[in-house]
């Protein structure tokens, strides 16, 4: 949407919008992972495409997507783009063509980083992101391994500890209905802990992971 927008009317409504009130952006699509639907109609992912740069180019336009009106969206809104997140928790054998995609996003915007969000604990992207940006989930019914906010600790300093690149921690504001999943809300004590765990322990930045359902902190 945002590159049909701008292809027709010149301006893009949520980088206008970020501008006024002076917030930056993560953009973010999934330009790594492939899915087809299976019988049951869920989602089923494909191997890794080639790790060309002819492969990320055939992506790109797949998704309606041209190089010279990504440069132009990347010099229109450059203040306002913090960076692109280009893959939701992408498995090791994907590290070639998120090194690819790298490369070709160089030649569109040199000035920002490329990233992919991953399960804080996958530690074979470290030596390969610009920021270390991971996830970290530690609130759970006591099935899935109960409330443990403390969790972010370990997992921050270990990644902090093992990486010169920033690391940032996309943490948890959402959980699910009673009996519908694992994930459980965080209250406010332990929204608070986690985002001091984080920043106490090395991380560089935070996000937060929440949802246009109950139950999440967006939620009203």
């Amino acid at each position: 949407r945002t590159h049909k927008s701008f292809r027709e009317n010149g301006s893009v409504s949520v980088f206008e919008e970020a501008s006024k009130r002076r917030m930056r952006i993560i953009s973010k699509s999934e330009i790594i992972l492939r899915f087809e639907l299976g019988e049951d109609r869920l989602r089923i992912e494909l191997p890794p495409e080639p790790a060309t740069r002819e492969a990320i180019l055939a992506r790109l336009h797949r998704g309606g997507k041209k190089l010279d009106v990504l440069r132009e969206i990347a010099e229109a809104y450059g203040d306002l783009i913090m960076a692109y997140d280009f893959s939701d928790e992408p498995q090791e054998q994907h590290i070639p063509n998120y090194m690819m995609l790298q490369n070709v996003y160089r030649e569109i915007d040199p000035d920002h980083p490329v990233l992919a969000i991953l399960n804080l604990n996958r530690t074979a992207y470290l030596p390969y992101m610009p920021i270390y940006y991971g996830d970290m989930y530690p609130i759970r019914t006591e099935k899935g391994g109960g409330r443990n906010p403390w969790a972010v600790t370990k997992m921050v300093r270990f990644c902090a500890t093992r990486t010169d690149a920033p690391v940032w921690v996309m943490l948890q504001a959402f959980g699910r209905p009673p009996g519908r999943g694992t994930w459980q809300l965080p209250d406010e004590a332990e929204m608070r802990l986690t985002i001091y765990e984080t920043v106490a322990n090395g991380g560089k930045g935070i996000t937060f992971h929440g949802s246009s359902s109950y139950p999440c902190w967006r939620w009203s």
